[in-house]
This record gives structure tokens, C-alpha cells and sequence, in this order.
């Protein structure tokens, strides 16, 4: 593999006088990676894990490969007009045909995007005044998609299982089309291997979200006790302190947390798909989350006493 990237680093004080000091840490990074050599033949690595992933040759590692949803079929005029799988119907997915073939097949699924950020910032602020000091920690990843596993269960109706509450703006009707993202439901998906049940539910974009978060990640408060109080006691300085790790994440991710995943770490036995190489390695499977325990927020507090 190649990594190439750029890293920025900025520091400035923004504001300093006698009793007031404000100082800022800013840091910038981007990396893009590529695969420039396999195994025999340069096979590609297919892996179909509740999720198509394929590292190849000239792509970034471990990309995530689906048909692409075109919206929703409002009426039976617009099936009728449309290059379409087996079987669809109003109400159901549109699936782009992406070679131009004229046909709804597996030929056309295509990469949808990785777990791979565009960039990633922080941002950290210190501010005291007098005894007191406060600062805070922003960090951000921005470009990079989640593979959600949590879709099989969460974003498909069935009879069985709870779903998430923004699948209830379902296409009802052409005068009621919901958010005309959300197709409409079945309690029993149509079983045919060729037809609707494995375009409607065959991965896609309609598994993948938007990974990008800003999250701030510190908040600290202290306060140094003052120095005369020490003047007949063994200590020379004391400070105590509150502090806060994972405070909160903006985010559109509907799961738990947009910076976990379920394959970070291990090992998994994966057979390879379509006769590419198989992978025993959780690294090829990277973005994908299959309801991962958040982060915790993580609250502390302390003194620091010296002598």
C-alpha cells in the first residue's frame, strides 16, 4: 500500500496581558491511501460480510461496493417507463443501472465509498484568567461513510424487529410518498434469489451513511489555590480540577457512534466472494458497524498537590 498526506500544525496566542491569556492549538491532516499490490494475480479481496467490501488494485482499502437507490417509484406509469428489476413496483427502491446496460443485474453495483476521511481537524483552546483556567478540545473527521450492519435489522420492516423511528416516513402511497428515501415495507420480503428480495435488500447506498462528526472531545476546569495559603504549610502549590472526556458528538450518524467500529479489532475468518482472495483480517472491514458500543462520556475530578 501507498499513504500520502499532509499535516498542518498551528499555534498562536491570542490574547495576553496580565490577568488574561488565550491561546490556540489548530491541526489539519489529510491522507489518501492506495493499493498497489496483492496477491496471486492481483486478485481482488471480496469479502461479503452483511456488506460488500473489495480492496483492489488501485483503489483505496477496503471500499464498499452496492447499487445505488435512485429514489423511490411513486406510480405504476413511472415502473412501466423505467429499466427495472424483476418484479418492482410502486412503492419500491429505484435502482440506477450503472453501466448503461439496460439491465437491473449484479453488474451494477459499483463503489459507493470507505471509511477513509477526506480530513481531519482539532482544534484546542485554553483560556485563563487569574487562578482559573478552562479549556477545550474540538475534533473532527469529515468525508468518510459507515457502512451500517444495523440496517438488516433496523432500516427494513419485518415481523419480527423493532426499527429505527425514521423509517415510519415510508412511501404509503403516490399522494403520501414519505420522505422518498424509506420504500415501502413487507413483513416478508419476496424470496427470489433473481428478483425484488435481492435488489431491495442486496447492499447498497441505502446501508451506508455519512461518517463525518465534530465532536468535543475535552473540557477541563481548574483552579489554582493561592500561593499565600501555602507560606506556613509543607505544600508549595495545589490545584484542583474537573474534567470531561467525550462530552458530546454532532453527527448525523443514526447509530450509537460515528467513530466506532465493530472490526477494529480481533480476528475474523471471512471467506473471499466471486472467487477473489479470502481475508482473515478485521483491518478489510473497517467502517463497517454493527451496533458498537459508543464512547463514554467520562467525567473525573482531582487535585495536584507539590511539595
Amino acid at each position: 500500500m501507498q499513504n500520502k498526506g499532509f499535516e498542518f500544525g498551528l499555534t498562536s496566542t491570542n490574547i495576553k496581558n496580565k490577568d488574561f491569556t488565550w491561546t490556540s492549538n489548530f491541526n489539519f491532516s489529510i491522507n489518501r491511501n492506495e493499493v498497489l499490490k496483492l496477491g496471486p494475480n492481483n486478485a481482488p479481496i471480496e469479502i461479503d460480510e452483511w456488506g460488500y467490501f473489495v480492496t483492489e488494485v488501485g483503489q483505496p482499502m477496503s471500499n464498499y461496493k452496492g447499487y445505488i437507490f435512485d429514489g423511490i417509484y411513486q406510480n405504476q406509469n413511472q415502473v412501466n417507463n423505467s429499466i427495472r428489476y424483476p418484479g418492482a413496483a410502486p412503492g419500491d427502491p429505484i435502482i440506477r443501472d450503472v453501466n448503461g446496460d439496460k439491465v437491473i443485474d449484479l453488474n451494477d453495483r459499483t463503489i459507493l465509498g470507505n471509511s477513509q476521511p477526506d480530513f481531519t481537524a482539532g482544534l484546542t483552546n485554553t483560556l485563563k484568567y487569574k487562578n482559573f483556567e478552562f479549556s477545550f478540545l474540538l475534533q473532527g473527521v469529515f468525508g468518510n461513510e459507515i457502512w451500517n450492519q444495523q440496517t438488516r435489522y433496523s432500516k427494513f420492516w419485518n415481523d419480527s424487529r423493532n426499527a429505527y423511528g425514521s423509517v415510519t416516513n415510508y412511501w404509503k402511497s403516490e399522494q403520501e410518498p414519505g420522505d422518498g428515501k424509506i420504500f415501502k415495507p413487507y413483513a416478508t420480503y419476496p424470496a427470489n434469489a433473481l428478483g425484488k428480495a435481492a435488489y431491495i435488500q442486496g447492499y447498497s447506498n441505502y446501508w451506508m451513511e455519512d461518517g463525518s462528526f465534530i465532536r468535543i472531545k475535552n473540557l477541563r476546569l481548574s483552579y489554582t489555590l493561592p500561593e499565600n495559603l501555602f507560606k506556613k504549610m509543607p505544600m508549595r502549590s495545589a490545584r484542583v480540577y474537573v474534567n470531561a472526556e467525550n462530552v458530546y458528538v454532532f453527527s448525523k450518524y443514526v447509530g450509537f457512534d460515528p467513530e466506532n467500529s465493530s472490526y477494529s479489532t480481533g480476528a475474523s475468518n471471512v471467506a473471499g466472494a466471486n472467487g477473489g482472495n479470502a481475508a482473515n483480517s478485521p483491518n478489510l472491514l473497517l467502517g463497517a458497524d454493527y451496533g458498537s458500543y459508543p464512547i463514554p462520556l467520562i467525567i473525573t475530578f482531582g487535585a495536584k498537590i507539590d511539595f
